[in-house]
């Protein structure tokens, strides 16, 4: 499994390695640890070739430097991420780079050229803020919740007693993204004691997504159902018994209500350790907006999140 972690020194990147310890990840795992220098790096032009803009070559030299110095810092603090990541987990393979670039590109662009499995990125501290600094502090982990070419997880701390066990939360749609989710809970490596809880929010407002045709929600919905909604308990009882035969400790809801709202409000109440979601829903709106209920889920809840593709 490859981890790409982006890591820039503050507290809640380093946040981001502990809450790894409660991710379930295997043994065999191979990290790199990516730290970007938010500079513009000007091109050597071949000889002869004049520039676009005309300016002095002292200005040139002057701006090279200064990018390359905060290259160089760069990669001294993803060198000192790594080490820390190997104190954590002295079995995994750990490596680091630097790249001179904007954040959140580097890190989609680096997760695609390096066959990533999953993303890892500090939450800036969003939780608790309001809107407008959600929307400017938030804005990288969100545009790599929704442009990465994998599984993200926007890592946040929350104060815990190491005796808990473990607490996901996992959101259902009956798509195929959130059977992904439940795919990915059941092949990892999780300790004795970790409970999950299988939420699905019945959205009456959208209640016509559920008759789309079947491709929608796999197969879950019978035509001989009296109730429209019996498709829910099917699905429930068949993730319940896969997640119990890998020895997880499964309980479900099913409410009615807004999805994001749910989710938020039953993850601080059940103090989940994170909560898990497919990318996007079955709901055709859903996909064009490319999973909202993703992307506002990472963004405001108070726990850690896992969006799965």
């Amino acid at each position: 499994m490859r981890v790409l972690i982006g890591y820039d020194g503050s507290d809640c990147s380093t946040e981001s390695f502990k809450d790894l310890r409660l991710a379930g990840l295997p043994e065999n795992v191979e990290v790199l640890v990516l730290t970007v220098a938010n500079v513009w790096l000007p091109p050597t032009l071949a000889a002869g070739v004049a520039p676009a803009v005309k300016i002095t070559p002292v200005a040139v030299e002057r701006a090279r430097a200064e990018a390359a110095k905060r290259v160089d810092e760069a990669t001294a603090i993803a060198a000192r991420g790594a080490e820390q990541m190997r104190r954590l987990f002295p079995r995994w393979q750990v490596s680091s780079e630097a790249v001179a670039d904007s954040p959140g590109w580097a890190i989609i662009k680096r997760a695609a050229d390096w066959k990533a499995d999953l993303v890892v990125v500090g939450a800036n501290g969003e939780a608790g803020l309001n809107r407008l600094q959600k929307l400017t502090l938030g804005s990288t982990s969100q545009k790599i919740v929704i442009e990465s070419p994998c599984s993200v997880r926007v890592a946040r701390s929350r104060e815990r007693n190491d005796v808990e066990p473990i607490r996901l939360l996992i959101g259902l749609d009956g798509s195929e993204d959130s059977d992904r989710a439940i795919r990915t809970v059941e092949e990892r490596n999780w300790p004795a004691g970790t409970e999950v809880l299988l939420l699905t929010a019945i959205d009456d407002k959208v209640m016509t997504t559920i008759f789309e045709p079947p491709v929608h929600l796999r197969g879950w919905v019978d035509e001989a159902d009296e109730d429209p909604l019996s498709w829910v308990g099917r699905m429930l009882a068949e993730y319940r018994n896969r997640l119990e035969l890998v020895g997880l400790q499964v309980h479900s809801l099913v409410n009615h209500g807004d999805p994001k709202s749910l989710l938020l409000e039953e993850a601080t109440s059940w103090k989940a350790d994170c909560i898990v979601l497919g990318a996007k829903g079955h709901n055709l709106l859903e996909r064009v907006l490319i999973g909202s209920v993703s992307t506002s889920i990472t963004s405001r809840a108070e726990c850690s999140v896992e969006v799965v593709r």
